[in-house]
């Protein structure tokens, strides 16, 4: 995620979304937000390469 920007600021925005719904879990929601984040970009990259095969990654 360190070629694209705006991340970060998904990151936070979905960090203070799940923390205002459920504040009793906070470590555990960021844990799962970041992770899920990672998960997103991974699954981006395979559809990017299937789509664009010139790119190198």
């Amino acid at each position: 995620m360190t070629k694209i920007t705006g991340t970060g600021c998904t990151v936070s925005g979905l960090i203070g979304a799940y923390i205002g719904a459920s504040p009793k879990s906070i470590l555990e929601d960021t844990a799962l937000i970041i992770d899920s984040m990672g998960l997103c970009g991974e699954l981006a990259k395979k559809r990017l390469k299937k789509r664009l095969r010139h790119w190198f990654f």
